[in-house]
């Protein structure tokens, strides 16, 4: 996997970061790409620790990590 964040990705984390709670349908609508597309990009970010998904899967969301 690349180490590299990609410009959705970045969209992604400045979304959460102003306190919005983006989810993989926002992405995928902004950047107009599919929902496996979408999946795969936050799927990255989770992998590498820099997101999380807090909650039930239908009402939870995705927060930034706490970075040490």
């Amino acid at each position: 996997m690349s180490e590299t964040v990609d410009a959705r990705q970045q969209w992604f984390i400045a979304q959460i970061a102003a306190g919005r709670r983006p989810h993989w349908a926002d992405l995928a609508q902004q950047w107009r790409v599919s929902r496996a597309t979408a999946l795969r990009d936050i799927a990255g970010l989770k992998a590498r620790g820099l997101i999380e998904f807090v909650g039930a899967p239908k009402t939870g969301f995705y927060r930034l990590t706490r970075q040490k």
